[in-house]
């Protein structure tokens, strides 16, 4: 895990100061039901009430929203190929995908591991801080990033 961040980026300041902004507590819409986020640490991330053993850092986000731009602006989801056991890196589960990201770049795993589907947890928190739309197509569930956060 990484160590306490002295400098929390856009996203994660946004989110943070939303969480601020509500006494640290937030019940966030998602696709079925909503779901309550909370500060792990004031200076370091949430926790999501639904799995609360994960810590999301602050600078994941951050981290999301990059790749997400650095893809066009467009990053999918994959949810259910996650929990459904497919491993990271397959056909299925490709790095570009927000799951696959984000257990390799934050939850240490590595290619061939199984991996905890968050990508909806994380979608709805970028919807909720106004930085992304939460949409489907054919292909399945994405973040389309903003305009105006394109730049990060």
């Amino acid at each position: 895990m990484k160590e306490q961040l002295e400098k929390i980026g856009p996203i994660g300041e946004l989110i943070r100061s939303k969480l601020l902004a509500s006494d640290n507590y937030a019940v966030i819409p998602m696709i079925r039901k909503d779901t309550e986020i909370f500060f792990y640490s004031y200076n370091y991330g949430i926790c999501f009430q639904k799995i609360p053993s994960a810590i999301f850092q602050f600078d994941l986000f951050d981290d999301v929203v990059k790749e997400a731009n650095r893809l066009g602006g467009k990053m999918y989801c994959a949810d259910s190929p996650a929990r459904n056991g497919e491993k990271l890196g397959s056909e299925n589960l490709p790095l570009t995908v927000i799951d696959a990201f984000v257990a390799k770049n934050f939850f240490n795993k590595q290619e061939g591991d199984s991996i905890l589907g968050c990508a909806t947890y994380i979608a709805s928190v970028l919807r909720w801080i106004g930085v992304a739309y939460y949409e489907k197509d054919s292909l399945g569930r994405h973040i389309n990033i903003k305009s105006s956060y394109r730049n990060i």
